[in-house]
């Protein structure tokens, strides 16, 4: 693992598999900004996130995740999960709020997960839109915990010749726990829902959506690349992700332009130019529909 670069200021000590997984004990000084600036500094940019799991030890967190305001709390709703589609605009903690925060990223599911067939293309692609709060207890809340803990101990052992390949295997254990529980409640989809043919399309859409969204946004540019019809492409989507072709790639942009809005110096209008819109006007009522706030408003709140 590299331990050379990376410092967040005022936050708990971070452990990390380079590009792949983010590990932190999390209190009160967890905010939205610290969040994304963890995952950005980690995972070299939120876009490669695949998701992000919270488990509350004690006190609360209020989240505004894609506008939709989300209470959790140890004694309740006491797990927070959020994945790559989704937008975490607000994050606040109670003084007493401690807890575990694990982030996976792109490169690890490919590699690791998605290599051992460990989960259908379906099922990874049904955790990268999960969103909000859930509630671990009783032995599950132990067993999660405890595999996060693990987790812990093999990334903060430097001493151990092989702390990385070790800290790998207990994310994957964290993952089979996580997915046995998923299953066994009905709140992933089930393996092989949909044919293999379908699932492998969404995942080269998504790819491909990810290395071009700054410059293409509409549907017939990514039919194309995929050697189909623009109403196959959006067919398809829509039978997997449950959502337009066109209202994934509004998710991505809007996605997009948050995460260069967070830059200090960058300009609404910069970000219309990056993002290829004729205008800046044009770009502003875009944000505005999807976020209830214009470009210049969401800056002044960061």
């Amino acid at each position: 693992m590299d331990k050379e670069k990376k410092i967040v200021a005022d936050t708990p000590e971070v452990y990390y598999i380079e590009d792949e997984v983010v590990f932190a004990r999390i209190d009160h000084r967890l905010n939205a900004d610290m969040f994304y600036n963890l995952l950005a500094l980690y995972l070299p940019s939120n876009n490669n996130t695949v998701i992000s799991f919270i488990l509350l030890e004690s006190g609360r967190m209020e989240l505004v995740i894609d506008n939709e305001e989300v209470s959790c709390d140890a004694q309740t709703n006491n797990v927070v999960s959020v994945g790559m589609s989704k937008n975490v605009s607000g994050l606040a903690c109670s003084r007493n709020m401690s807890g575990y925060m694990l982030s996976i990223g792109k490169v690890f599911m490919d590699k690791v997960m998605k290599g051992r067939k460990i989960l259908s293309i379906s099922q990874i692609l049904s955790m990268r839109k999960q969103g909000g709060s859930g509630r671990l207890e009783g032995d599950n809340k132990e067993l999660i915990k405890g595999c996060l803990m693990n987790v812990e101990r093999y990334l903060s052992d430097e001493k151990h010749l092989f702390s990385s390949d070790l800290a790998r295997m207990a994310v994957m254990i964290f993952l089979y726990e996580n997915i046995n529980i998923a299953l066994s409640h009905g709140r992933m989809v089930p393996e092989r829902m949909v044919p293999d043919r379908k699932e492998e399309m969404v995942a080269r859409f998504m790819d491909r959506l990810l290395a071009d969204i700054e410059n293409h946004r509409d549907v017939a540019y990514y039919a194309d690349c995929l050697c189909v019809t623009p109403h196959y492409l959006s067919k398809v989507i829509k039978s997997v992700l449950g959502k337009s072709a066109g209202r994934i790639i509004e998710e991505m942009l809007i996605e997009r332009a948050v995460i260069m809005l967070r830059e200090p110096e960058c300009t609404a209008q910069q970000v219309a130019d990056r993002l290829h819109f004729s205008d800046q006007s044009s770009f502003g009522k875009f944000f505005k529909r999807h976020m209830g706030v214009s470009p210049m408003q969401f800056k002044r709140k960061l």
